[in-house]
């Protein structure tokens, strides 16, 4: 999934989650730059940081299970279906 070296700041968010998921040590590490930084992550302005809390949101929001049916029996033209 990756290619190219984990501290560049033109790979996709893709990537960049790649490289949380499974490197989480790197990620810390790139964390501690971004904060030590006088420069900003990306060119447009957006530090490590805000990308964190971003992947943070973005991770809250998924649903990590699937929901239960509520009703086991279908309908189709007022016939029951079971399954």
């Amino acid at each position: 999934e990756r290619l190219g070296c984990y501290l560049c700041p033109k790979q996709n968010n893709r990537s960049l989650k790649v490289v949380r998921r499974r490197y989480p040590f790197l990620w810390q590490h790139m964390l501690d730059m971004d904060k030590d930084s006088p420069i900003p992550f990306r060119a447009d302005g957006t530090t490590l940081q805000e990308l964190e809390d971003r992947f943070r949101y973005e991770e809250s929001q998924r649903i990590l299970e699937p929901l239960p049916l509520v009703e086991r029996e279908l309908f189709y033209k007022n016939e029951q279906i079971g399954f």
